[in-house]
């Protein structure tokens, strides 16, 4: 998906300060926001809330900014801060950027299929959910799937073990463990816990031998 198929209409903001962005939130059903432009003022805009949330569903990061009836402009998403208990989006930070420059961002990582390490008594743990890369807007995936399904016990998906298309370099250490699969703590407490009884009751029985 091209970032042209990735359009947001936003329109202007006059008033700011939190008392000003809280009334657009609750009253009017707009999620306050800012574009930091590019050698220009950075520009205010409201974003309808019930446009973001169709929008905030996709794995995008790359959008053309439609604000009132300007020239539309290219932006990356920076931030997005929510409130999870009040399920809402509280404000967009977006960063205007140039198609033909490269950029850096982080992308989600997802794990398909089950891996055989599960079956075998151990718990999948996914220790990073998103890498950094760097590539021009166009490029940039939406998402890495990775499969996990011969992913056995102990084992571990690193970050260079990534497929990431050849015009997309990966940032982050390539070291980085991704997605392993451990035996569960329990059982291993429980281990523990029956070594330490069992050395307790030989000691007794030492004990008990010795007194006879």
């Amino acid at each position: 998906m091209t970032v042209i198929e990735n359009v947001i209409k936003a329109t202007s903001r006059v008033a700011t300060g939190s008392s000003a962005s809280r009334r657009l939130r609750n009253k009017e059903g707009n999620i306050p926001g800012i574009v930091y432009s590019l050698g220009k003022e950075n520009l205010k805009i409201i974003i309808d809330a019930k446009e973001w949330i169709a929008f905030a569903k996709k794995d995008i990061q790359v959008i053309k900014l439609q604000i009132d009836k300007k020239t539309p402009l290219n932006a990356l998403l920076k931030d997005v801060q929510f409130n999870v208990l009040a399920n809402k989006t509280l404000h967009i930070d977006l960063q205007e950027i140039d198609m033909k420059e490269e950029i850096t961002a982080s992308i989600p990582v997802y794990p398909l299929g089950t891996a055989v390490g599960t079956s075998q008594g151990g718990i999948l743990t996914q220790v990073e959910h998103e890498i950094e890369v760097s590539c021009l807007p166009n490029d940039l995936p939406e998402s890495i799937e990775v499969d996990i399904t011969n992913l056995e016990m102990d084992g571990t998906i690193l970050v260079k073990e990534l497929i990431v298309p050849d015009n997309v370099k990966i940032i982050t250490d390539s070291e980085m463990v991704v997605l392993l699969v451990a035996p569960p703590r329990v059982q291993e407490e429980e281990t523990g816990a029956d070594a330490e009884t069992d050395a307790e009751t030989d000691a007794d029985a030492e004990v008990q031998e010795s007194k006879e």
